[in-house]
């Protein structure tokens, strides 16, 4: 918290020496001067302004986390004070369900069996439980112990699968598997993309989180209902989908490749067909995977950058495409 204050009365000082008044607002035009400002150069990581967001962003996360853990302990305090009782469940793993909150009964077990981290997320999901901020800190002090071995168990990926494919939880322990850094440990790649910033006026968010809610619009989408879009019929559209999993799974990582800076489409197939191998996915599915995550941008690269009433690229993105499964 002292480091996040000090980051952000440094940032706020350089804003208000810029424009020579109270300004308490990090805009996008005044980014790039105070990342010059403080002294952040570019690299082949990414430009300067990039690498200054992406550590303001780190900030504002602590503090967001933080604040809420200590919310989270006072509600406790008033609830012992007013000597309310809360309903307790002990599910399978051990945990314990207590009122909304879930907790780990033995958290030393983790140790002998770091499996258990993605069965508590899958519990979690299960049960529609919340995330007690010392389960956070469990979770984040066992993760070393969450070995390859774990990571290509077949309850593991059974689990996750479950996961991922609940349009209901999805988005949510999703992102308290990223905020825990659970998500970097099963899937290391991920960590390349934590609070990454891409500078222009088109990505309102980081790259971790614009993955997360591009799984949570595919849910959104194919919850919709029917009467709502008739024109575009997407529960057909989504009732054949021969490998659905297959689509969330490249709505999660079709950016995992600007870790590296640019051609990050190409670099994230090379990374993606590594991820399948962990994820146990057949050949086909693997395939499929890595052409999504390849060809996302071409579909809007098309859109916006060729002449529609030409059939030409219409027809080359048909070939390209091959068939509605890929579409």
């Amino acid at each position: 918290m002292e480091q996040a204050y000090d980051f952000l009365w440094r940032v706020r000082l350089q804003l208000h020496q810029l424009t020579g008044r109270r300004q308490d607002q990090l805009l996008f035009p005044e980014q790039e001067q105070v990342s010059a400002r403080l002294g952040f150069l570019d690299s082949s990581q990414g430009s300067a302004v990039e690498a200054f967001m992406r550590l303001y962003y780190r900030h504002t996360a602590r503090i967001r986390r933080t604040t809420s853990f200590f919310l989270e302990r006072l509600e406790e305090s008033s609830r012992k004070k007013l000597r309310l009782r809360v309903r307790k469940r002990i599910l399978p793993g051990p945990f314990m369900l207590e009122g909304q909150h879930l907790h780990f009964m033995e958290p030393e077990w983790i140790k002998k069996d770091p499996r258990l981290l993605m069965q508590f997320f899958w519990q979690a999901a299960q049960s529609d439980a919340h995330f007690h901020h010392q389960a956070g800190q469990v979770i984040r002090d066992n993760l070393d112990f969450f070995s390859n071995e774990a990571r290509t168990d077949a309850e593991v990926l059974n689990k996750f699968f479950e996961i991922l494919l609940d349009s209901e939880q999805s988005f949510r322990v999703l992102k308290v598997m990223h905020e825990t850094r659970f998500l970097d440990a099963f899937l290391p790649e991920f960590a390349g993309v934590r609070y990454r910033v891409q500078h222009d006026v088109y990505h309102l968010y980081t790259v971790d989180e614009h993955l997360l809610r591009t799984v949570r619009e595919l849910h959104q989408m194919e919850q919709q209902p029917e009467e709502t879009v008739p024109k575009l019929g997407l529960e057909e559209i989504f009732a054949n989908l021969k490998h659905r999993r297959v689509l969330f799974i490249a709505a999660l990582l079709h950016d995992i490749g600007k870790g590296g800076g640019k051609g990050h489409a190409l670099r994230g197939e090379k990374m993606a067909r590594t991820i399948a191998a962990r994820l146990v996915l057949g050949s086909e599915e693997t395939d499929l995977l890595c052409f999504l995550i390849k060809n996302h941008l071409l579909l809007v690269e098309t859109a916006l950058k060729r002449d529609l009433m030409d059939e030409k690229p219409i027809l080359r993105c048909a070939i390209e495409i091959a068939d509605r499964e890929r579409l």
